[in-house]
């Protein structure tokens, strides 16, 4: 442990902090109280009762660490995070956190088009070059086209956990001037990534609000889409999105309740190589996806947002088929 300990405060009061100090005691180091703002009792205080006379304060809640991190002071001020059976401790300062800068997102390309890529087979870099001054979208494994032109997506998204798991460091990598990646990836890598903002999440959000929390759906398209509405961008138009999928069945593997596939090649992908042999990718659910979509159709029209399918091949029939050649 790279701290010198005297006084500890731990935020909040719950299960998972509990956990936080039973690993802080084999380092004999003592957390002498909670803070905590809606709970009472022992050793809690209330964040309006923290006095300057400590060494640090040790955030851990995936959830509301932006809201719990907002009222505390920020003297040495370190969000917790966990991969596998090790915590990490991470200073507020080092967290390029998404306050001011998911606000000046909002409206940024008020009335302007987007256009939001799929990796799906039928993404052509000749399509990419057609789209190279528009404002795009673009997630995962999108830097596989990047030794094959100049392009850059204006966004770059990641949500899959799995992705970032076993990609971070190619993730860091990326070339693009707005990175974002959903809050609960944190937990994800030893440390947050550079040059990228972490944004909220909301897994039971019906609206775009950024500053409230998105939903990501079951696909990094869905939360593509839903930061361009929030963005202002009044049509969207979709590309690489095959909505297709060849799933061998011996490469399953089932882990708990989710479905994990061990890669052994396969070809639901621009590129042969997006994922690689052995890597792991989560089974993808047409009907799962299907309500997403529709879902997210209604509540774009809802705010007077068209989203057109320009892809070249799509079994997707959710949104109106567009020819990209008659629409760039």
């Amino acid at each position: 442990m790279p701290f010198k300990y005297r006084k500890v405060y731990l935020a909040p009061y719950n299960d998972i902090s509990k956990e936080v100090e039973q690993y802080l005691n084999q380092y004999k180091i003592q957390v002498i109280a909670y803070i905590d703002k809606y709970k009472t009792g022992g050793n809690i205080i209330h964040p309006e009762n923290i006095k300057n006379e400590y060494d640090y304060i040790f955030v851990y809640s995936p959830v509301y660490m932006y809201e719990i991190t907002y009222v505390l002071p920020k003297q040495n001020l370190y969000v917790v995070t966990q991969l596998l059976n090790e915590y990490f401790f991470i200073h507020y300062k080092d967290i390029q956190i998404r306050d001011n800068y998911i606000q000046n997102l909002k409206n940024k390309h008020v009335n302007n088009r987007a256009f939001v890529i799929a990796n799906g087979p039928s993404l052509t870099l000749n399509d990419i070059e057609k789209i190279r001054n528009e404002i795009t979208f673009a997630a995962n494994k999108i830097w596989l086209m990047f030794n094959q032109t100049q392009w850059r997506p204006r966004y770059y998204v990641v949500v899959d956990k799995l992705m970032m798991e076993q990609n971070y460091l190619e993730i860091e990598a990326v070339e693009s001037k707005n990175k974002l990646y959903a809050d609960f990836l944190m937990t994800s890598t030893q440390k947050p990534l550079k040059n990228g903002i972490y944004f909220k999440t909301d897994m039971n959000a019906t609206h775009f609000d950024m500053n409230k929390g998105i939903y990501t759906g079951p696909t990094v398209v869905y939360s593509m889409i839903s930061m361009a509405i929030y963005m202002g961008i009044k049509e969207i138009y979709l590309i690489g999105l095959d909505h297709s999928f060849i799933i061998p069945k011996q490469y399953k593997e089932y882990q708990e309740e989710n479905k994990i596939i061990i890669s052994q090649g396969e070809k639901n992908h621009f590129h042969k190589d997006y994922i690689k042999v052995g890597e792991k990718v989560a089974q993808p659910e047409i009907e799962s996806l299907d309500e997403a979509f529709h879902k997210i159709h209604l509540l774009a029209k809802d705010k007077g947002v068209k989203i057109f399918n320009a892809s070249r091949q799509s079994k997707l029939n959710e949104f109106e088929f567009v020819n990209l050649d008659e629409v760039i």
